[in-house]
């Protein structure tokens, strides 16, 4: 079989790479809300998947824990926020004046 061009042999469904990089419903990258659920043996915070869901804001999360809740009666459902933010420059010096 002579391909003409690798576009072609693109699957027309996104790769997981290109869905990660898109928000999901009621998501925003970067909101700094968190919901977890605990494990009720370990205590372990889990988000059930890979990458957790990202809320824009405290009361969206609190619905959200709320759903869980109900979703998942005897278990621990917390709402995290991130309190510190770190970057560094990995090009310091550049674009300076």
């Amino acid at each position: 079989m002579e391909v003409k061009d690798m576009q072609s042999l693109r699957s027309p469904y996104p790769t997981a790479r290109e869905q990660l990089a898109k928000a999901r419903p009621c998501e925003e990258i970067g909101g700094g809300y968190f919901v977890f659920r605990r494990n009720p043996t370990t205590g372990r915070i889990s988000a059930g998947y890979a990458h957790p869901f990202e809320f824009p804001n405290l009361e969206c999360s609190r619905i959200e824990a709320a759903r869980l809740a109900e979703r998942h009666p005897g278990e621990i459902v917390e709402v995290f926020v991130a309190c510190h933010r770190v970057w560094v420059d990995p090009e310091p010096g550049k674009g300076a004046a």
